[in-house]
């Protein structure tokens, strides 16, 4: 979520961890996210981990983000960014 705040040069309003949630049993996920959420110019991002109990989890492919930009040269800032160092 610190990535995503650099590039869309905000911060992070709100985030839970599952081991923080109301039916945690201590830190059975450890420091996984179950709920974040930061605004910025366009809109807003939300984002959680997924379960590790989850059986069809794919590592790198159990994430979707979808933006809205204003113009061409804000796409082409945001996925410069976003694709640094591998992060997108």
């Amino acid at each position: 979520m610190e990535s995503y705040g650099s590039v869309f040069e905000t911060t992070i309003e709100t985030m839970q961890t599952f081991a923080d949630g109301p039916e945690s049993s201590g830190d059975i996920e450890g420091d996984r996210v179950m709920h974040a959420s930061m605004s910025f110019e366009n809109g807003t991002i939300m984002a959680s981990d997924t379960p590790q109990e989850t059986s069809d989890l794919v590592i790198g492919g159990n994430f979707s983000l979808s933006l809205e930009t204003i113009d061409s040269g804000q796409t082409d800032n945001w996925l410069q960014k976003l694709s640094a160092d591998g992060k997108l």
